[in-house]
């Protein structure tokens, strides 16, 4: 559900610990996830951006489907977009990015096209869990998803970034790399937001134990269910 839509600019909103002041900022990246104000004519376009954790079974949806209820329920108009189409008949759009195995690099090196493409407002962005089970340094690993989240401002330098934390694992060994790599990933928006105000952390993975993973790795619908619930109110 692609809409073409416009770029209106308001001042001054307020979006749970987010706050925009004394800047004009375009108003459907604004118009988001408390609805704290709401124009019913314009829609908020929002890239779930990441890998099978966004994607999730399609009798599910991953979040996607809770957090549309959600927003929905909240007076929100919102419009999914992605390269990608799938989920259950009770969401009613089911674009999305989100891409089985792929690894940050792979993101990275199609996210300048989807940006242009469906020029998101909100980009919902979960990544790194396969690079967890790769040879990478996590300084490595953390850099590819800042060049990520810098590509992303490139093309779309008024868009709102929720950058979350990746979901546990339950190997030691591995769970030990998400945990440094969150941490990294909580330091890279505590960097980039002393100079811009429009990222934002979600702490997925404090939100979720392993018993909330459907098979390791991908969460059940009850862990989905939580998840939709720190996007909103992220």
């Amino acid at each position: 559900m692609e809409n073409a839509g416009r770029e209106d600019s308001i001042l001054l909103l307020t979006m749970g610990t987010s706050f925009y002041s004394q800047a004009l900022i375009p108003v459907r990246a604004a118009v988001i996830m408390l609805g704290l104000c709401t124009l019913p004519t314009i829609a908020v376009r929002i890239m779930p951006f990441g890998d099978s954790i966004t994607a999730g079974e399609d009798e599910y949806g991953a979040y996607r489907a809770d957090l549309y209820a959600m927003l929905d329920s909240a007076g929100i108009v919102l419009d999914y977009v992605g390269s990608q189409n799938s989920g259950p008949s009770r969401l009613p759009d089911r674009d999305h990015e989100g891409h089985w195995s792929w690894r940050i690099g792979d993101l990275a090196g199609m996210a300048g096209e989807w940006v242009v493409r469906y020029r998101p407002d909100v980009v919902l962005l979960m990544a790194g869990t396969n690079d967890m089970f790769g040879p990478d340094s996590m300084d490595t690993i953390v850099a590819r998803l800042d060049s990520l989240v810098g590509t992303i401002f490139e093309l779309r330098p008024n868009a709102l970034v929720f950058l979350s934390s990746i979901p546990p694992i339950p190997y030691e060994s591995v769970e030990l790399r998400v945990e440094e790599f969150n941490d990294g990933i909580r330091e890279l928006v505590r960097r980039r937001s002393k100079k811009r105000a429009d990222i934002v952390f979600a702490d997925n993975h404090a939100a979720l134990t392993v018993d909330d993973l459907a098979d390791g790795l991908h969460p059940s619908n009850e862990g989905y269910h939580k998840m939709a619930v720190v996007w909103y109110e992220a």
